[in-house]
């Protein structure tokens, strides 16, 4: 199903010409995100983290809480592969910080 969306996705850009200039980040932020499978691992990583920012030291709780890749294996997402995070430790991350997470880990800024 999801190879049929991006497939058809990818024609109807073509067709129009706005084929994105990454198309990667493209199908995750647009297709994958969407997804029913994504919608229940992003719900199990919220339940398994107690709805908890996990940044050593935050405690934050419900609101706006992210699930950030650690590891990016779309599909084949294991809870080792993510963290959740409030949007302020989200944004960190995205701009270069690295972010101590409880229980040892590491969210290393890109």
């Amino acid at each position: 199903m999801a190879n049929a969306l991006l497939c058809l996705s990818a024609f109807v850009l073509l067709l129009v010409g706005l084929w994105p200039r990454n198309p990667r980040r493209w199908f995750y932020r647009n297709i994958y995100l969407h997804t029913p499978h994504w919608r229940r691992v992003r719900r199990r990583a919220l339940e398994n983290a107690e709805h908890t920012c996990q940044a050593w030291g935050c405690h934050w709780r419900y609101g706006s809480l992210d699930v950030h890749h650690l590891l990016y294996r779309l599909w084949q997402e294991q809870p080792n592969d993510l963290a959740v995070l409030c949007r302020t430790h989200h944004l960190r991350i995205h701009n270069g910080f690295d972010v101590p997470l409880k229980g040892g880990r590491k969210a290393l800024g890109r």
